[in-house]
């Protein structure tokens, strides 16, 4: 459990390509977010568990913000972070164009070839191509490969997912993940949601 404040100013654009937590460390938010790294570190990754799914309820509660925040302070803590964007439908952290997830899981695609990097510990593999069915190729045996060689590869792994309530996709990477985390808007969400 944490709570992050808002971002004045937020500018617009990919929070991957500077995260919010390196260019502004001494930020409210930026605290906000390396407290969530401690608890996640001491309560998730002492144990040996690596892999971390974000998801959230709707859009628009700054899920995809969070994720790559905390895979940058992952990084940022010398731990070799991995931030896999599993929004295959809606992905925003890296261009359509760009060779992602769904490039590596449906046409080989090697991972170094899809991989961005703009820290010595932190890569991400964007979304990739659109594909037609997203939760049948999140649901695979070749996710579940991929996935497992990853984990042999990195410290840390962080997964942005699409929120609950939009499709089934969160549910279908869950098992391939240690931790859920869940993302909620203040005055936003009720209990029941």
């Amino acid at each position: 459990y944490a709570k992050l404040p808002k971002i004045p100013g937020l500018p617009k654009g990919s929070p991957v390509i500077s995260p919010y937590v390196m260019t502004n460390p001494d930020r409210p938010f930026s605290e906000g977010i390396r407290a969530l790294r401690t608890a996640l570190d001491f309560s998730v990754c002492s144990k040996g568990q690596k892999v971390i799914m974000v998801t959230g309820i709707a859009q628009g509660v700054g899920k995809s913000l969070i994720t790559v925040n905390l895979a940058a302070s992952f990084a940022m803590i010398h731990k070799k972070t991995l931030l896999v964007e599993a929004d295959i439908r809606r992905g925003s952290l890296r261009s359509r164009r760009a060779k992602g997830l769904s490039d590596v899981l449906l046409r080989g695609t090697s991972v170094p070839e899809a991989l961005y990097s703009n820290h010595e510990c932190l890569d991400v593999l964007g979304a990739g191509m659109r594909c037609p069915n997203p939760g049948d190729l999140l649901s695979s045996d070749v996710f579940a490969s991929f996935m497992k060689e990853m984990r042999s590869q990195y410290d840390v792994i962080v997964i942005d997912t699409p929120p609950v309530a939009q499709c089934s996709d969160a549910l279908l990477i869950e098992h391939c993940a240690d931790f859920s985390l869940c993302v909620l808007k203040y005055a936003t969400h009720r209990e029941e949601d």
